[in-house]
């Protein structure tokens, strides 16, 4: 063979590369991927670490406006508006726009993906700027729905047209796992592709989804924490005074077992 790597011999015996699509792959890792990095932070603290430092450096201060116009009046009022827009920019009422894009960066680097939906406030809101941004985790994504919607396709929740361009999203009312979901756990609502943002960074062309960047580590990281936890209780017990006295079996006392 002219390419090393394309050998075959006892080096690469078990190697298993099979030539399916990005989306194969991912449509049948992914989830478990997903689980085992977000627990990977959870309790690795070198994962946790390295999400603190990717978000720290792609967000850093977040999006800073600069509204180039000579009134200096209409500037001030620009920036106010801004000011106060990035106060109530959360439609769920928790963050505030610059905290959404750090959360936002964590959970596509974490978790591989991030859904951004527009949302229009409520009727009774008096907001100066109607338009609000909620951030949806990947599993709110209803992978169940599967199948033809007219002329349209749906796959893993992913709404396409006949020439193959996402028209909408599928999503679940409430998160699916949420221990407090009792009631609607199943129902799902669709929501047109202008108004839903798919965050997550595409390797391959074709890619409808993202995966997680912990994915080449996770096993690495894995067997490093069962490493320094065995490190860890072998200087334990290294550490311990023991002692151990034994006494042939012909000196043990009458009536001793």
């Amino acid at each position: 063979r002219n390419y090393e790597g394309a050998r075959r011999g006892r080096r690469t015996e078990g190697w298993s590369t099979p030539g399916t699509s990005a989306n194969s792959v991912l449509i049948r890792d992914r989830s478990t991927l997903r689980e085992r990095a977000r627990d990977l932070v959870r309790n690795n603290a070198w994962a946790s670490h390295a999400v603190d430092i990717y978000v720290g450096n792609a967000i850093g201060k977040g999006i800073v406006p600069n509204p180039i116009v000579e009134d200096q009046e209409e500037m001030l009022n620009l920036m106010r508006l801004w000011n106060s827009w990035c106060e109530y920019a959360d439609a769920d009422g928790h963050q505030n726009f610059y905290a959404l894009q750090s959360l936002a960066a964590r959970n596509q680097y974490e978790a591989g993906e991030i859904f951004i939906r527009f949302r229009s406030p409520r009727a009774n809101s008096k907001l100066e700027v109607p338009f609000q941004i909620q951030l949806l985790e990947p599993e709110m994504l209803a992978t169940i729905q599967n199948g033809a919607v007219g002329a349209n396709k749906v796959i893993e929740g992913i709404e396409y047209s006949p020439d193959n361009r996402r028209v909408a999203y599928h999503f679940y009312k409430s998160h699916p796992q949420d221990i407090s979901n009792f009631y609607n756990k199943q129902e799902t609502v669709r929501v047109d592709a202008s108004e839903v943002l798919h965050l997550y960074r595409m390797q391959r062309p074709g890619q409808a989804f993202g995966v997680t960047e912990f994915a080449p580590a996770i096993m690495l990281l894995r067997d490093l924490d069962d490493y320094d936890d065995a490190t860890i209780v072998q200087k334990k017990v290294q550490a311990c005074l023991a002692a151990f006295i034994t006494t042939p079996a012909d000196n043990l006392p009458v009536g001793s077992n």
